[in-house]
């Protein structure tokens, strides 16, 4: 070897070092980005198992940090190959660009006018009316059974108030209470009060557009021509009573007049922001622009009773047989768990009368002036049936056309009018009754012995155990503690928020048709209502709730607990689970499984998993590119550490 060759050798040498370091450190983010990325992923799977943080801020937040690892871990990769994939950034840049909407993808507004009459309602405009009072337009129109004249501001009347600039600049109200509610923690209460408060004040201080008001006003007359008192104002959000009920969290006004409507139409938009139901539809993953909400307005029966019917036993998830509630009067303290009323357990072929409950009805509710009053109820009637068996006749069969026509359970509001006519004034899907929701096969025996404390009715089946919160006057909901098991004097819809964190409910007083019950079973919390004698257990007492059977036991009973399943906090689906999985098949699945396959290319990969693949393979293949190089003597050896 001559002279210049040796110096020429020694230059290559000197001029590798900082190339071989450059590799190395290249090499070590790529692979602690990868097990940030596989950690992550994880998260991802267990959250989709467990069903725990199932919301669209912490899946938002663990996207944000894979798209940052994945733009690391591409740009280590293409750094340490000499650019050599520029295929895999476009793959990432393409993924994620789909990942992102997905996440805010939602359908767009329907076309529809302002205000569309309940009888004129065909297939094309119920996407516009939002899910009560599509609904109700269904079984009016389809159905043909008995519902009371009304007309519904659409969505399209939602959107035009929303999409009206605010004074002084700063956008639309859209976007601003977009931005009010954008990640805000459902796990600060105090925070979530505050932010509800806000976006309500800034709705009831906006105008609503003159043709808005005047179609509001056009309908309310035609509905009440004398101008009084008559008509009813309520939500029909555009998820409400379908794949999320939002039962009792929304505003309805009872005894309103023509001239007060655009009025409470806003109060009822004001209500999709009340702090219940920011919780339930953040917890529901549904975006605003999917919980718009359409107002429904009626003319108010003159009620004799009122009630709920479940289509399916609430207790057992029996298809047999139905549950029917009823009081004097109007039914607003009754769905609200305010009071309690008679149950009808009924056989759902006939009619036929089961098994009845006699609750006292010491008051019943009437509009009188516009106000919601209380009356006493004659003595001889505070404990007589408000049903008569034509009328347990007259609901079954309600029931079995409903479930005729839409296949599935129905929990439907009835009113019987001063001519003793029963009419449908609200109508929403259930979860269809599965094995889930019925006693397990030995769990009756597996008590057998045990002394129960104190016993209820179901509200919600299921069984847990915790220890004992009473939440009385003077406690707030952010005090209750996760996993306990909440003792409230009543099932009032405003305890809807707590649902997913606690172990089980019981109420002293309420109903199994009721809101809350409702809502209980959507997220399969075990609940006793009409629970009397739960005041009475103490504080930090453990228990365990059978609410299959309806019995309280002290502490923790395993051959009970053994039949407990993961409570579900959302329904399959629900729309956060729809979009955590439309999220997640772009991000879990692995396809490039074959490293010696052609098909093993980086424009080949369809989630982040792929990538995560391939990027691992080519990464290796380069470090043992490099130790062959170094093992030949074609780049000299260097201590990198």
């Amino acid at each position: 070897m001559g002279l210049f060759d040796f110096f020429r050798r020694k230059k290559r040498a000197n001029a590798a070092a900082p190339k071989l370091r450059e590799i190395w450190r290249g090499f070590q983010q790529i692979l602690a980005d990868n097990n940030e990325v596989m950690g992550l992923i994880g998260n991802l799977e267990e959250m989709l198992v467990s069903q725990q943080n199932l919301d669209l801020p912490y899946l938002n937040s663990r996207v944000w940090l894979l798209d940052q690892h994945f733009a690391s871990l591409v740009a280590g990769l293409q750094k340490i190959s000499g650019d050599k994939y520029p295929e895999l950034e476009a793959a990432r840049v393409r993924i994620q660009a789909v990942i992102h909407q997905r996440l805010e993808d939602t359908a767009p507004f329907p076309p529809s006018p302002l205000m569309v009459r309940l009888e004129e309602a065909g297939p094309e405009l119920l996407a516009a009316l939002g899910g009560k009072a599509g609904n109700l337009a269904r079984v009016k129109n389809e159905l043909g059974l008995p519902v009371p004249d009304g007309a519904v501001a659409t969505l399209s009347a939602y959107k035009l108030f929303m999409e009206q600039e605010l004074p002084g600049g700063g956008g639309n109200l859209l976007s601003r209470l977009k931005a009010g509610l954008h990640n805000l923690d459902l796990g600060g209460e105090a925070l979530v009060g505050q932010v509800s408060r806000e976006l309500q004040d800034l709705i009831l201080a906006q105008p609503i557009p003159p043709e808005l008001a005047d179609a509001l006003l056009q309908e309310a007359r035609r509905l009440a021509p004398a101008g009084d008192h008559t008509l009813t104002v309520r939500s029909s959000g555009g998820r409400e009573d379908i794949a999320a009920s939002f039962a009792g969290q929304y505003e309805t006004f009872l005894g309103v007049a023509p001239a007060e409507v655009p009025d409470r139409w806003r109060r009822v938009v004001a209500s999709q922001f009340g702090e219940g139901a920011i919780i339930y539809f953040k917890l529901q993953g549904l975006l605003l622009e999917e919980a718009a909400m359409g107002v429904l307005i009626q003319r108010l029966v003159a009620a004799r009773s009122a009630g709920v019917m479940l289509t399916t036993d609430p207790a057992n998830g029996s298809p047999e047989n139905l549950m029917i509630s009823a009081t004097w009067g109007l039914a607003a303290d009754l769905v609200a768990g305010r009071m309690g009323g008679d149950e009808y357990l009924v056989a759902k072929a006939d009619g036929r009368l089961i098994q009845a409950r006699y609750g006292r009805k010491e008051h019943l509710l009437q509009v009188r002036e516009g106000r919601l009053e209380k009356q006493p109820v004659a003595p001889e009637l505070m404990e007589a049936p408000v049903l008569e068996a034509g009328d347990l006749e007259r609901l079954a069969s309600y029931a079995r056309m409903l479930e005729a026509h839409c296949g599935c359970p129905h929990c439907v509001e009835w009113v019987k009018d001063a001519q003793g006519d029963l009419l449908v004034v609200q109508s929403r899907h259930l979860l269809p009754a599965d094995e889930a929701r019925r006693p397990p096969p030995g769990m009756a025996e597996a008590a057998a012995g045990v002394p129960a404390l104190l016993s209820g009715h179901t509200g919600s089946p299921g069984v847990a155990a915790g220890p004992v919160f009473r939440l009385g006057p003077g406690r707030s909901l952010a005090e209750v503690p996760n996993g306990v098991v909440l003792v409230v004097p009543r099932t009032t819809p405003e305890l809807a928020p707590l649902l997913p964190r606690i172990a089980a409910l019981l109420a002293e007083m309420g109903s199994a048709t009721g809101h809350l019950a409702l809502v209980a079973r959507e997220y399969g919390v075990p609940a006793l209502v009409d629970a009397p004698g739960a005041a009475e257990l103490d504080e930090g007492q453990v228990v365990t709730v059978d609410a299959y059977h309806g019995k309280v036991y002290q502490g923790r009973v395993e051959d009970l607990l053994r039949f407990q399943s993961p409570h579900p906090r959302q329904s399959p689906d629900s729309p956060v689970i729809s979009r955590i999985r439309a999220v997640t098949d772009l991000i879990i699945p692995l396809n490039l499984m074959d490293r010696r396959s052609k098909e093993f290319r980086p424009e080949n990969c369809r989630t982040y998993r792929d990538i995560t693949r391939f990027a691992q393979e080519k990464a290796m293949q380069v470090m043992f590119g490099l130790m062959d190089d170094v093992a030949q003597g074609r780049v000299p050896a260097l201590r990198l550490l």
